[in-house]
């Protein structure tokens, strides 16, 4: 975030400095090397951010990336020369005449509003070809390795149908279903509409695909058994109240559940959930600069967001449907779901419910 702001940043400089500067300084000398020099520093930035969550360092990549930049600077600078001659040999009869502006303020303005979308949409697009081409995967499913969907199914009257949170996977899960296999009961942990993919797959699917999926797993798992009790991790506990006001489970276990509220990151000065919607109409995705490859995603779909923000309008509605016994755990280091919301939260609207921390 911090290479990105400062990159932002240059660009307001350099915008200002445009549409302030005439075209005789593009002459001088030091041009034909501060372009190229400015073109690799801006393609080494570009290249670093992308980076920063999987492989930090210097790589081939970042070479080519410099060397691409210092090109196209040094193309840019003669380009600029060529002009800035002619504009000077058409004007050599008229001194007083002033020089044009390189670029209009309010041209500037909406170079500036343009162009700061665009610098993030090169650096998520990057990373997420990165992520994606790094992250192993199941050559006829596409599937990541490690996200794929756990069934264990030994004969038992009892099931566990756990269901993961937002860019997660089964795997988010770790040793309960081990657990749940050791204590003599059958397992289904699906892998929820567009994860264990690729980055880009969360783009496609909306909020009632979620429903439907999760319905979908808890009728196949209930025509084999005669009990199912839901696990549900966030976004999956949203799914799992959903399921218990439309279905008949034996139990509940929600795992932080996510009632709507998206946490706001550190970077962002308001409240990230009056953000969300209009966010996600315009840049596709953020990037949590963490390596989570082989369970979740660090290049985040913001239209996912929005969806799983959605997915919970009704859950308020959904948690007073719920008959059946109800275990609600709270993480107390909870980054996303704050550990004092939930317990207000299961206070006022599942008042019989357990709660752990």
């Amino acid at each position: 975030m911090i290479e990105f702001l400062i990159l932002c940043a240059a660009w307001l400089v350099f915008l200002v400095w445009a549409s302030r500067k005439g075209v005789k300084h593009l002459l001088a000398k030091h041009v034909g090397v501060t372009l190229p020099v400015a073109g690799g520093l801006c393609a080494a930035l570009l290249e670093a951010l992308p980076m920063s969550a999987i492989a930090p360092g210097f790589t081939l990549r970042t070479v080519i990336a410099v060397l691409a930049g210092v090109f196209a600077g040094r193309l840019f600078g003669k380009v600029a020369v060529l002009w800035a001659a002619g504009h000077e040999r058409r004007n050599a009869g008229n001194p007083a005449a002033r020089p044009p502006r390189l670029v209009h303020p309010m041209i500037g303005i909406g170079l500036f509003v343009a162009g700061v979308p665009t610098i993030w949409l090169v650096v998520t697009a990057n990373h997420s070809l990165i992520e994606e081409l790094t992250t192993p995967r199941d050559e006829k499913t596409g599937i990541v390795h490690g996200s794929e969907e756990i069934r264990i199914e030994k004969g038992s009257e009892t099931a566990a149908l756990l269901l993961h949170g937002l860019y997660g996977s089964p795997a988010d899960f770790g040793a309960l279903p081990k657990s749940l296999e050791d204590a003599g009961v059958d397992v289904f942990a699906p892998l929820l509409p567009g994860h264990g993919r690729t980055p880009d797959s969360l783009d496609t699917v909306w909020a009632a695909d979620y429903r439907k999926a999760a319905l979908a797993a808890f009728d196949e798992t209930s025509a084999k058994h005669k009990r199912v009790v839901v696990v549900g991790r966030s976004m999956g506990a949203t799914l799992a109240l959903m399921l218990a006001s439309e279905r008949k489970p034996a139990a509940l276990v929600l795992v932080s559940p996510n009632r709507g509220h998206v946490a706001t990151p550190s970077w962002s000065p308001v409240s990230f959930d009056s953000l969300v919607g209009p966010l996600s109409r315009v840049t596709r995705r953020i990037i949590v600069n963490e390596d989570m490859r082989g369970y979740r995603y660090a290049t985040q779909s913001l239209h996912a967001l929005r969806q799983c923000r959605d997915l919970a309008k009704n859950v308020d509605d959904d948690a007073a449907r719920v008959a059946c016994p109800v275990l609600v755990l709270v993480g107390s280091a909870d980054e996303v779901v704050a550990a004092k919301t939930t317990l207000e939260w299961t206070t006022a609207h599942l008042p019989k419910a357990t709660t752990q921390q």
